[in-house]
């Protein structure tokens, strides 16, 4: 089937499984993780979500669109659209990638200034995950490397990545690509 609108949480615990969205749509949870994927080998493709992300800090949550522990997973052409959480996560992971995203998170309120958190976020001891080509704007953080090594970002536009991510307003601007290397234990992350 190609296309369509969904909703609700997804949770992919088999090895080998692929998920062609072709266009479709799903609606992001802020109540908890879209779609937790433990399975290895797991590759989905062309999903679109949008979110109700308006600026304020008041509307920004610590959920993850994807959720992944599962090695070697590969979400492709990825489109998001004003989450209030993360759009991935990859956790204690060994290879994987991110290829072709689209992440656009800008405020709908002019006045505030709250960027969304990370978009892709490599956490836990991940090794060897790949976000290669696309474009992220409007986060207070495009990537976040906090405990990954030979990682790899490359030929993906950064647009507008900076802004706060606490309710009082504190002075955290933040980066397009963060590598975290304090008291972490990474290495060998590149950026082309």
């Amino acid at each position: 089937k190609s296309g369509g609108s969904y909703s609700g949480a997804a949770s992919i615990t088999q090895d080998g499984v692929t998920i062609l969205g072709n266009g479709a749509t799903w609606t992001e949870r802020t109540a908890g993780h879209t779609f937790t994927i433990s399975g290895s080998d797991v590759t989905i493709k062309d999903i679109k979500t949008a979110g109700v992300h308006d600026g304020t800090a008041a509307s920004m949550t610590a959920y993850s669109f994807y959720n992944v522990t599962g090695h070697n997973c590969k979400i492709v052409s990825p489109t998001f659209e004003h989450l209030q959480g993360y759009d991935i996560t990859f956790s204690g992971v060994v290879g994987g990638y991110v290829y072709d995203i689209t992440s656009v998170n800008g405020g709908t309120d002019p006045g505030d200034n709250y960027r969304t958190r990370y978009r892709v976020y490599l956490n836990g001891g991940c090794d060897g995950v790949q976000i290669v080509g696309g474009e992220i704007s409007g986060a207070s953080q495009g990537a976040g490397f906090w405990g990954a090594s030979n990682c790899i970002v490359a030929m993906v536009r950064g647009i507008d990545n900076y802004g706060y991510e606490d309710a009082a307003g504190s002075p955290l601007a933040r980066s397009f690509i963060e590598d975290y290397g304090a008291a972490t234990g990474q290495r060998n992350n590149q950026v082309v």
